[in-house]
């Protein structure tokens, strides 16, 4: 744990320290480019505070992944918790304060500065409307992979006390900054030991995940938003690596002990609530639909998504600066949206739907209300929500006995709106009341 480097005092976490490496990595354009990508989006025309970015939050994600790493490598091999867990554990992590131990630490923490550094200006405003499916992880791993990031790669090979060439650093730190999921929608041919899976859950699971941690403490101190709020030292605390058997394997899973599960469940209500307060507020769904719609109107086709020095250049500065021009020019492709992003009382409203509305219904109240086709347009939503709903993970009680989280709480959270209905503000109260909509 050797720093050296540099420290920035962060006004979530306090000072954080750097080594010589990733001080020099924070000055690169790869990573000087997320000062200029909000964290929430367009959220602070609504929440004046929330002007945070992608930059600080990464820190951040560094600071709490390096603090769960040390602490599970520590309770795992904690005499009270040895007795607890199978031997076979000891199998797959490394020693503490081993060569693969600072090995993998600096790997981790490289991967949690990195795990952003793909996103579109924005964040994740148009990130499915003109990324795809792959979204913004496809162009984390470019980055990775390429010409920026092969110094920082040689590097750490070269320091390492364990065999491992430039290639298979950049190997790990892709699988840890993007975890398994994403690394099978990228179609990238490589498999995860059962230690490469924790170490990439310890940034990237939907529930214990350092990024998940990390942005709704952000959120909430910038916002104002204090449901963001949660006893996270208490989760770290309490978080285990535990091994279950299933059939003829042991599974190594990121859980946590019985007395955490209250700051769990904690938790989870806070990313409800701040999903519902600011990803899902209404205000904010309609500056999102008119940036998106202006960015995939402007860049869909630009060497912007295709070039990779291009991408590095692509930030919030670009955007606002072309919508400007296209405000003024009523023959722009984008003129409508910057129109109605940049002028607040020509924007849309936005409709939570939570009945569904099909296309031949949102025909018939076109027809019916005579609204002309830019004026009004359906987002569908899938069934598939952003946050986890209930405590799917194991759980070590006091006893030993390993459960699922859901058998020690009834908490549940209801699924968001499945549609939202976007629409000019002279025909907004009149399709409320075709619809039954509350204001």
């Amino acid at each position: 744990m050797q720093y050296g480097g540099k420290k920035v005092f962060d006004s979530v976490h306090g000072f954080i320290h750097l080594d010589h490496l990733e001080t020099e990595f924070i000055h690169t354009k790869v990573f000087q480019r997320l000062q200029h990508i909000h964290q929430l989006g367009v959220a602070y025309l609504v929440y004046p505070g929330g002007t945070h970015h992608r930059y600080e939050h990464s820190l951040g994600v560094m600071q709490l992944a390096s603090e769960i790493y040390d602490h599970l490598i520590l309770a795992t091999y904690d005499v009270a918790v040895i007795e607890k867990f199978q031997d076979k554990i000891f199998d797959h992590i490394p020693k503490f304060m081993s060569p693969e131990y600072e090995y993998y630490r600096k790997i981790l923490r490289m991967a949690a500065l990195c795990h952003d550094i793909g996103h579109l200006p924005f964040s994740h405003a148009a990130e499915k409307l003109i990324l795809g499916e792959k979204g913004h992880e496809k162009w984390t791993a470019s980055i990775i992979r390429s010409h920026y990031m092969r110094p920082f790669w040689k590097k750490i090979s070269e320091a390492s006390g364990i065999r491992k060439s430039p290639e298979d650093v950049e190997l790990d730190v892709l699988k840890t900054a993007v975890g398994e999921r994403d690394v099978k929608i990228l179609d990238l041919k490589t498999t995860f030991t059962p230690w490469e899976k924790i170490l990439s859950e310890i940034i990237t699971a939907d529930f214990f995940g350092a990024d998940r941690i990390d942005y709704l403490l952000r959120d909430a101190k910038y916002t104002g938003i204090t449901y963001g709020l949660f006893d996270y030292h208490q989760l770290i605390e309490m978080l285990r690596i535990i091994c279950i058997e299933q059939l003829d394997r042991s599974v190594l899973k990121l859980g946590i002990e019985e007395e955490g599960i209250e700051s769990c469940e904690a938790l989870l209500m806070s990313r409800y609530f701040m999903h519902k307060r600011i990803c899902h507020y209404s205000t904010v769904k309609a500056y999102t639909w008119h940036l998106k719609r202006f960015m995939k109107e402007c860049y869909s086709e630009t060497d912007y998504l295709t070039d990779l020095d291009r991408y590095l250049e692509f930030t919030e500065h670009r955007v606002l600066a072309d919508m400007s021009v296209a405000e003024k020019d009523s023959q722009h492709p984008g003129h409508y949206e910057a129109v109605s992003f940049l002028n607040y009382d020509k924007r849309c409203k936005a409709i939570s739907l939570p009945s569904p509305l099909d296309q031949e219904d949102l025909n018939t109240m076109i027809k019916q209300h005579e609204i002309p086709d830019e004026k009004i347009s359906l987002e569908i939503n899938s069934h598939d929500v952003d946050y986890q709903t209930n405590l799917d993970f194991p759980v070590l009680k006091k006893s030993g006995a390993i459960v699922n989280g859901n058998e020690l709480s009834k908490i549940t959270i209801p699924i968001p709106a499945s549609s939202w209905l976007y629409v000019s503000s002279d025909y907004e109260k009149r399709l409320r009341q075709s619809l039954g909509a509350s204001e």
